[in-house]
């Protein structure tokens, strides 16, 4: 009578956990002008009419009662009347000043601008949050004087993340998982916290034969059994377990073409346990597994906050201060040595007797009605000047016909 004992059981399969590297991008995220010099364009000379103005015949030179305008009153007269003045399509400069004298003076009021920033999200505090501290708008340069906080609705946010996560060693029928955990920071809050993507794609990389494949078996009964039971099948208690590879796979629901036992041994002596002998065996082989990159993404709900802006008040900049000084000065004017050179002399201007009167007169009284006056030299002292101006330009044409003859 034969004994037929309990049975074979076999361990559960140390499948090769899956594991991945996390590979996470960040978003970066100004503006710079020219320094504005708008109050340049204030410092110049007011215009007189050129076609009455007297040019000496002898010297090629006429003196103009000037008047301009300037930031710096002690400032050189020469850097701001540098524009040349054209006499009959030839050039004049000028070549000498005598010591300016101030007509008035007025307080330039700067352009003011009010600007909205965009909206942001955070403390306020933080220097990537803050407004710039100047700004550049059609040449002209203005400073943050004032700003005001504005904080608008709490908005719901979210952000768009995406993650790479490469599996190795995938083994038959194990399925790559359909989400994963990412460790995500909010700049914006600074606050970190957990974010779950989902699974949009798989991709296989690799696929080959691993040899890191084993399981345990044990065998209950040992040493009194004559046969043993595999799986519903009866095998000889003295048969090498190899042969009966494939009943192994079947009884781990394993596919013979994903893996293959090389070698049964094994492992350790009988042993008992409440009564029954037992033995332990080791099955190794080979697996077939695969290399996947996933790559998941979604919509992550960001931390809720309010929006955030500022009300800045800029004032435009006048390196110089912004007192704006009008002078007058006698200048006297030059022919260009390089036009003069190029001509040989032979200059062909033409002479006028009262330019030079009417368009002094004309600067100041323009003067006096365009600006506001804080510290105004005396209209009796000016027309005085003026006078004296007159009479001696009268001498000078005298001088200059009986000299010359009338011609140059």
């Amino acid at each position: 009578m034969r004994k037929l004992v309990t049975f074979i059981s076999v361990g559960a399969i140390a499948v090769s956990s899956l594991s991945g590297t996390l590979t996470a991008q960040a978003n970066t995220n100004n503006q710079v002008k020219t320094t504005a010099e708008r109050y340049s364009e204030m410092e110049k000379a007011a215009s007189f009419d050129t076609s009455k103005v007297s040019v000496n015949r002898i010297t090629h030179s006429f003196a103009q009662k000037t008047v301009y305008t300037t930031f710096d009153k002690e400032k050189d007269p020469k850097e701001i009347l540098d524009d040349p003045v054209l006499i009959n399509d030839i050039p004049f400069i000028v070549s000498n000043t005598e010591a300016p004298t101030l007509i008035s003076q007025e307080t330039v009021d700067p352009l003011v601008k009010t600007i909205v920033t965009d909206t942001f999200l955070g403390e306020e505090t933080d220097e990537s949050n803050q407004p710039f501290p100047s700004i550049s708008e059609d040449g002209v340069k203005y400073n943050l004087t004032s700003k005001t906080l504005i904080e608008g609705a709490v908005k719901d946010r979210k952000e768009h993340k995406s993650s790479e996560v490469t599996y190795t060693s995938v083994e038959d029928k194990v399925k790559v998982p359909e989400k994963t955990v990412i460790e995500m920071s909010d700049k914006a809050s600074g606050k970190e916290f957990e974010a779950t993507l989902d699974l949009v794609k798989e991709e296989v990389l690799k696929e080959y034969w691993d040899n890191d494949f084993e399981f345990p078996i044990t065998v209950s009964g040992y040493g009194d059994a004559n046969v043993f039971n595999l799986n519903g099948i009866e095998i000889p208690a003295d048969a090498e377990l190899i042969k009966y590879k494939d009943e192994f796979l079947k009884m781990l629901d394993l596919s013979t073409k994903a893996y293959e036992i090389e070698s049964i041994k094994w492992d350790g002596e009988a042993y008992m346990v409440n009564g029954n002998a037992m033995r332990n065996a080791v099955a190794k082989g080979r697996k077939y597994v695969k290399d996947i990159k996933a790559i998941y993404e979604s919509d992550v709900p960001l931390p809720a906050m309010p929006e955030k802006s500022w009300r800045c008040t800029y004032t435009e900049e006048f390196p110089e201060g912004n007192t704006l000084y009008t002078m007058v000065t006698n200048a006297t004017y030059t022919v260009d040595p390089t036009v003069a050179k190029s001509r040989g002399g032979l200059l062909g201007v033409l002479d006028s007797v009262v330019g030079t009167i009417t368009a002094a007169y004309s600067a100041v009284i323009e003067s006096f009605t365009e600006r506001p006056i804080a510290t105004t030299i005396p209209l009796v002292l000016v027309a005085g000047l003026i006078s004296i101006f007159v009479t001696r330009r009268m001498k000078e044409k005298k001088l200059m016909a009986e000299n010359t003859a009338g011609n140059i």
